[in-house]
């Protein structure tokens, strides 16, 4: 399973979907009450509302969150805490 993949399931054991994976995180973001449309927007927003933080940059965020699960980075970022 491929890093990717495994973010995935990690939304998707929260969601319940098996959509395409911005649909599932994008479920992710609406289950938050994120009314962003776009994935990178939605992303920012769910991240920041995860770590209660205030990041303006999407890369920024996720590097925090990656270092927030003990991950190097967001491509090496696994399964992780997704609720």
């Amino acid at each position: 399973m491929s890093n990717q993949s495994a973010r995935q399931q990690s939304v998707r054991d929260v969601t319940t979907t098996t959509s395409t994976y911005e649909g599932d995180f994008m479920t992710l973001f609406s289950d938050a009450s994120i009314a962003e449309t776009t994935f990178n927007g939605g992303l920012l927003a769910w991240i920041n509302l995860k770590l209660s933080a205030s990041y303006t940059n999407l890369p920024g965020a996720m590097a925090a969150l990656a270092a927030s699960e003990s991950s190097n980075s967001w491509n090496e970022l696994g399964t992780f805490d997704a609720t």
